[in-house]
Order: structure tokens, then sequence, then C-alpha cells
């Protein structure tokens, strides 16, 4: 009966770790699909425009926002990034980044 036991608890982790991969999956797929799928159409349609810089702009943010998208994604999933210590550094930089181009002056003060 132990041994039952065992193999049950083995099988839900298994299970839980499959749906997670699914769901991490169907994240990335919308995600990163939507944002290349944004890239082509706008340069299709840049293709056709006299007037370029514009679609170009677009490009090129929608490019950062898919680079930035596979880093979360990416640090998400490394096993390495689970301390606490390391989720307070993440949340430290990426409030950098949204915080610094404001020209807002700010501290974070996060527990040790």
């Amino acid at each position: 009966m132990i041994r039952n036991l065992g193999f049950n608890a083995e099988l839900e982790k298994q299970n839980a770790l499959e749906n997670e991969r699914r769901r991490i999956s169907m994240e990335m797929h919308d995600d990163i699909g939507a944002h290349l799928t944004r890239i082509t159409l706008i340069s299709e349609t840049a293709k056709h425009k006299t007037e370029k810089e514009n679609s170009l702009e677009q490009i090129a943010q929608t490019s950062r926002k898919v680079v930035t998208s596979m880093s979360e994604i990416i640090w998400s999933l490394n096993p390495d990034n689970k301390t606490g210590e390391q989720w307070m550094s993440y949340l430290r930089d990426q409030l950098h980044k949204l915080l610094e181009p404001s020209g807002i002056n700010y501290h974070i003060s996060l527990p040790e």
C-alpha cells in the first residue's frame, strides 16, 4: 500500500508538471506568436509605403517585446531562479526597466 501511495504522488507530480508545460507552451504561442504576426504584418505593409520610418519603429518596438517575453519565460523556467534573493533581484530589475524611462526619481526598498 505504501508503494502505491508513492506511485500516485509521483504520478500527480508528473501530471502537474505536464500541465504547467502545456500552460507555458500556450502562453508562449499566444504572446510570442501575436508579436511575430504583428511584425510580419507591419513588414508587409511597409513594403508598399513610401514613408517607412514609422513602420520600422513599430517593428523594432515589437521585436523588443518578443525579446523581453522570451527572456522572462526563460528566466521563469530556470530551476536555479527560485530563491527569494533571485526573485527580489529580478523584481528590482523589472521595476527599474519600467520606471527609468519615466524620469521619476524612485527608490526600491525590498526586504533582504
